[in-house]
């Protein structure tokens, strides 16, 4: 995909997940894969905004300009190195879950409070609002796909050219790219469970301002509240 002047200038809400391959480049260069995952909750989509496999040394412009001045999410330390001195942050990927696990909690607790102080009569019914995407979880998956492509690619080569030609796309038996796209996945997923979770924080209820106590801005406020990237 191009690297337009749109995709460079657009970092509200989108984060970049960054991953390195594990050697370089003949004559010394470095891989670099690199997706753009739009995280903000009221983002109309798609979430996964464009992917790029890049050499940093052949265009180190141009992969500073994918992650400069936006949050990047790194699956490896070679990953956090070349993106670290561009990015405004690297996520924490614990630290992330973590947050999110007690941003839950929080909208929870403040529901039971708010259910046992209405009464017995409150026939309230706690929304589904729990968050199961993980991104440690997604961190490991995509390195099992990483590997997984490997192993493809590595028995393409020893196949010959007749069953690479019955291959899906170019980023079969590519573990750099592999890796990217599913860490981007996990994000994404958890974008959009984070997304419902504050559709229905903040959904109107059909008695006016019975549970008001939803949009106190320890909870996020009246609107979506952002995605509680967490950095290192």
């Amino acid at each position: 995909m191009p690297i337009t002047e749109e995709l460079s200038a657009e970092t509200a809400g989108v984060v970049a997940v960054v991953d390195a391959g594990e050697e370089k480049e003949p004559g010394g260069g470095e891989r670099l894969a690199v997706w753009h995952v739009a995280v903000t909750p009221e983002d109309p989509g798609p979430r996964l905004r464009g992917a790029w496999v890049i050499d940093q040394t052949a265009d180190a412009d141009g992969f500073a300009r994918l992650v400069r001045n936006r949050p990047v999410w790194p699956l490896s330390a070679r990953a956090a190195e070349a993106a670290g001195e561009f990015a405004s942050f690297l996520v924490d990927a614990e630290a992330t879950d973590a947050a999110v696990v007690d941003a839950v909690a929080a909208l929870d607790s403040a529901f039971a409070s708010g259910k046992e102080a209405a009464g017995p009569s409150a026939k309230w019914v706690r929304p589904d609002w729990a968050v199961s995407a993980r991104l440690v979880e997604g961190a490991g998956a995509a390195e099992v796909a990483g590997d997984s492509a490997d192993s493809e690619g590595r028995e393409e080569a020893e196949g010959g050219a007749g069953e690479t030609a019955t291959r899906g796309g170019p980023m079969d038996g590519d573990p750099l790219a592999a890796r990217a796209l599913t860490g981007a996945k996990a994000l994404e997923e958890l974008a959009i469970q984070w997304a419902s979770t504050q559709a229905l924080r903040t959904a109107k209820q059909g008695k006016a301002g019975s549970r008001a106590f939803l949009l106190a801005a320890e909870l996020g406020g009246p609107e979506p509240a952002a995605l509680p990237l967490a950095g290192r």
